[in-house]
Parts: structure tokens; C-alpha cells; sequence
């Protein structure tokens, strides 16, 4: 008995010897090393989030048109959209029933319509952009074009 409590307190000292090498009991590198690291994560972890708030978006109009978008334009869109979906089903539910309420019915179109006309307000922005989009590449293709006979003739 004496024999196997010795294997068992071997295999016992192994396994936590083990455990205190491969985990966080002993450091082999100072902690301002993991600080450093930390720190660059998160830096590099804002500098993506930046990058993608920079980047323009894709939207596609009802014509099945692609537009580039700003992604401050897009969120404004859906915020409009998501707040034109809940007018209507507010003017739903004011309209539901057999007695519906003049007053509530009134006060749910109006909140309808002025959500309506805040999404196509965006809409129009959106495409307002797009369009000047198109002119600077087409005004960037021009001077490329320019450039090129430039270089090429002369």
C-alpha cells in the first residue's frame, strides 16, 4: 500500500507540476511585456473599428442599382426605415377594432408621414451623393486620360 501512495504522490506532483509550468504561476516574461500587449491589441482593434467608420458602403436602390454611401448616411437610413416600420404599426393598431378613436388614428398618420418623409429625405441625400460621386470619377478618369497623352506624347 505504502508503494502505490508513493506513485500516486509522484503522479499527483507531475500533474501539478505540470499545471504550474504551462499556466500563469511562473512568468517568464514581465508584465509590462503582457501590458504591452494588451495595449497593442487595443489599438489595433480601434484602428480596424476607424477604418471600417471610414469606408463607404454599399447600398443597393430599388432599381437593383449598387451606391456608395457614407456610414453615418446608412445608419441615419435605417434608424428613418426602422422608425417608418414602427409608425405603421402603430397606425395599425390605432385602426384596428370597431371603434377606433379619431384622435389616435390621426396622431399615427402623422407620425407615419413624417417618417416617410424622413427616409426619403435620406434616400435623396444618399442618391445626391452618389451622383456626385460619379462626377468626380468621371472629373479623376478625365485627368487620368490627360495625364496619360501627357506622358505618352510628350
Amino acid at each position: 500500500m505504502a508503494g502505490r501512495l508513493a506513485w500516486i504522490l509522484a503522479g499527483g506532483a507531475a500533474v501539478v507540476g505540470g499545471m504550474v509550468f504551462q499556466d500563469d504561476w511562473f512568468k517568464f516574461e514581465s508584465r509590462e511585456h503582457d501590458r504591452d500587449v494588451a495595449e497593442a491589441m487595443a489599438e489595433a482593434k480601434a484602428e480596424r473599428i476607424e477604418a471600417r467608420e471610414g469606408r463607404a458602403q454599399v447600398v443597393i436602390n430599388a432599381d437593383g442599382k449598387r451606391i456608395e454611401a457614407d456610414p453615418a448616411q446608412v445608419e441615419a437610413l435605417t434608424n428613418a426605415v426602422a422608425m417608418l416600420v414602427k409608425a405603421e404599426a402603430a397606425l395599425a393598431v390605432a385602426e384596428m377594432g370597431s371603434n377606433p378613436e379619431p384622435g389616435e388614428v390621426a396622431a399615427a398618420r402623422a407620425m407615419r408621414d413624417q417618417a416617410r418623409k424622413q427616409v426619403d429625405t435620406l434616400k435623396a441625400q444618399i442618391q445626391a451623393g452618389e451622383a456626385e460621386a460619379v462626377t468626380r470619377d468621371a472629373v479623376r478618369d478625365r485627368v487620368r486620360e490627360e495625364v496619360r497623352d501627357a506622358v505618352n506624347g510628350g
